[in-house]
């Protein structure tokens, strides 16, 4: 028989885009250095994280939009990562290093549906519009698994962030960063506005020791 941890599990909100390997890291940690506080991950809406975080059923929340100007919330920016594109095999966008965006209009782009991954969906067509390249949009998906398997299977090319990418190589797809300025995309963490116990303390200061 397990033993009982000494601790109900830590209770933490996250939303499309967040699960990362970021996240694996700061898990491996918690249960390497701090066995009997586990914790508990659910995948919820932004809508949803800010109620819970607000009447306690969530101790911590991760989202990809910050939280600044919430009364009874804070955020702060915690990892850092880039967008970039995921390409089939033997693309000729292969030949590209990084990829220019005038040569993303080039070729089908698989996007995210409407309000399934905001945060990103927003960055990249905000992108685009300062360019004013016209994005040639074939398919929108609500999940990152579906994303790289029509990439995989030649249907077209998809954009998300560079740490996913680079760890769902093996399911078939090649990982190519944009050309120019770096597009960053930034997990933040989300805490309520009250005192929190020492073992969320502890847990925030391992997410702070995780870096790219």
């Amino acid at each position: 028989m397990r033993p009982e941890s000494a601790f109900a599990p830590l209770q933490i909100a996250v939303t499309t885009g967040t699960i990362s390997p970021f996240l694996t890291d700061l898990l491996s940690k918690q249960r390497a250095e701090e066995p009997q506080t586990p914790v508990h991950i659910v995948e919820t809406s932004m809508e949803d994280q800010t109620r819970g975080l607000k009447d306690g059923r969530y101790c911590l929340g991760l989202s990809l939009a910050a939280k600044d100007h919430h009364p009874h919330l804070q955020s702060q920016p915690l990892w850092q990562d880039e967008l970039a594109v995921a390409v089939p095999p033997l693309s000729p966008l292969l030949r590209f290093a990084e990829i220019p965006l005038k040569e993303i209009n080039q070729y089908p782009l698989i996007m995210w549906s409407k309000g399934a991954c905001h945060p990103i969906d927003r960055q990249i067509e905000k992108i685009f519009e300062l360019t004013e390249i016209q994005l040639n949009i074939v398919d929108r998906v609500e999940s990152l698994d579906l994303m790289v398997a029509l990439v995989a299977s030649g249907y077209g090319i998809g954009i998300h962030t560079k740490s996913r990418l680079c760890a769902l190589r093996s399911l078939g797809i090649v990982m190519r960063p944009l050309a120019g300025e770096t597009k960053a995309v930034t997990t933040h963490l989300i805490l309520p506005s009250r005192s929190l116990p020492e073992t969320v303390q502890r847990i925030i200061k391992r997410a702070n020791s995780i870096k790219i």
